[in-house]
């Protein structure tokens, strides 16, 4: 456990389940916006009068995805789109601010990229780690310690 430096609120792990609900959130829409992305590019590219048009759709891209899984992240403390949802949130473990270099490691290079090896992985290593432990309360994923980072939850406004 932390205490928050603004409002002295206990912050706590947050459970693997929301943790992993709200990745499959975050790499749904990864996956569909690249899915748009390459189908639209592809089939924009065919025509050579529509090629300015699949540059546009090409940057248009660029933008949003930078923005869900860059940007926000890094302003709103930690939070994608999934992690809003859940109320959960990342942070540095050495008490540092998440910086766009972290999180674009974090969101897109870790559990996207590399999410065929990472995926088995992880699995792996809850069920090692349940088998130990006889618990998932402290579970923290290959991705997170590699990054120094933690998922915690956060209270709920107006609680």
């Amino acid at each position: 456990m932390k205490y928050g430096k603004k409002a002295k609120i206990i912050l706590t792990d947050a459970p693997l389940s929301k943790r992993a609900i709200a990745y499959i959130i975050d790499f749904s829409l990864e996956f569909i916006l690249l899915f748009l992305l390459m189908t639209g590019i592809n089939g924009l590219y065919q025509n050579p009068d529509t090629r300015s048009q699949a540059n546009f759709v090409l940057l248009c891209s660029i933008v949003v995805f930078v923005f869900l899984f860059l940007y926000l992240p890094t302003k709103h403390n930690g939070q994608t789109m999934g992690k809003m949802f859940f109320y959960i949130k990342t942070e540095s473990t050495e008490n540092k601010k998440l910086g766009y270099w972290l999180n674009f490691a974090r969101e897109f290079v870790f559990k996207f990229m590399f999410a065929m090896i990472l995926i088995p992985c992880e699995i792996i290593q809850i069920f090692l780690y349940y088998i130990k432990h006889k618990n998932l309360e402290k579970i923290r994923l290959i991705h997170d310690g590699i990054l120094f980072t933690r998922v915690v939850s956060i209270l709920k406004k107006g609680k």
